[in-house]
């Protein structure tokens, strides 16, 4: 249980960070009045939609994390004080 929670935790918050970094690296470029941007180096098409995604699964992602650190705290805790 131990090493559940605690890989769980890290999994979450490293996925969070990497879509925290996808949602900064994409709200900044400059969106057409379609909402879209086209990328010349990559030959891509990014959404603007798709910036509000990466910031709802990052603020998610940041509140499990910190859950499942309070969860992992107390049970860690609980088990130290017996």
């Amino acid at each position: 249980m131990k090493y559940l929670i605690l890989t769980a935790t890290i999994i979450i918050s490293l996925l969070s960070f990497w879509l925290g970094c996808l949602y900064f690296g994409r709200v900044f470029l400059d969106y057409n009045s379609e909402g879209r941007y086209y990328s010349v180096e990559e030959g891509t098409v990014y959404l603007e939609q798709t910036c509000e995604v990466f910031g709802v699964l990052t603020i998610v992602g940041i509140v499990i994390s910190s859950l499942l650190v309070i969860c992992s705290y107390r049970y860690f805790k609980k088990r130290e004080n017996k």
